[in-house]
């Protein structure tokens, strides 16, 4: 029975049987009716039997499908939204973190240093996507600033080269501002502060 999901838990891999053991013994089973919404933070999910649709991930989850993986993660802000919405009847076998941190507790010294290594690649990793993600949305929101100041100054389109040309050289303190934070993402210097 176990063998189907064993596989895909990540985490898990590299553990012996016993952890394993204690893992499966752990799980609590949950059956949730067509059109029922769940999903805790900081829970993973097992699913027995049913369809499921993850609207964070854009997905449909079947037979066989764990998520909220990041059961290892100590930081929140790390975790992505493990809400999804039933499509059928739905069992799921579900194991919460306080559950895991009390079998590591009990477990031998190297399942507890391997999983430690496994959620601290899995932090790094989720925290590079969200910096990545806040660098790409002050990128657009310079860039929606930029176009605006320009609309702003030149509401009309008219042509003024003079304009072109004198925009083009002496960008605003504001845009100085964002493009060195958006580059550098350290605090901005207080030479390129524009003065309040």
């Amino acid at each position: 029975v176990n063998d189907v999901w064993m596989n895909r838990i990540s985490f898990l891999r590299d553990l012996d049987t016993d952890f394993h053991v204690a893992i499966a013994l752990a799980l609590l089973p949950e059956v949730f009716a067509q059109g029922e919404q769940f999903g805790d933070i900081w829970t993973m999910y097992l699913l027995n039997r049913g369809l499921v649709s993850c609207e964070a991930a854009m997905k449909f989850f079947g037979v066989g499908a764990v998520w909220g993986q990041d059961i290892i993660l100590r930081d929140i802000t790390l975790c992505q939204e493990p809400m999804v919405f039933s499509l059928t009847y739905a069992e799921v076998l579900l194991l919460r973190k306080g559950q895991l941190d009390k079998i590591c507790v009990q477990a031998l010294p190297e399942h507890t240093r391997s999983l430690r290594k496994k959620a601290v690649r899995l932090a790094a990793q989720r925290g590079i996507f969200r910096e990545a993600a806040i660098r790409q949305r002050l990128a657009l929101d310079v860039a929606a600033v930029s176009s605006r100041q320009l609309y702003m100054s030149n509401p009309l389109g008219a042509p003024d080269a003079k304009w072109d040309m004198k925009r083009e050289a002496t960008p605003t303190p504001l845009l100085r501002m964002l493009a060195h934070f958006v580059s550098t993402h350290t605090p901005v210097p207080d030479h390129l502060s524009p003065a309040l």
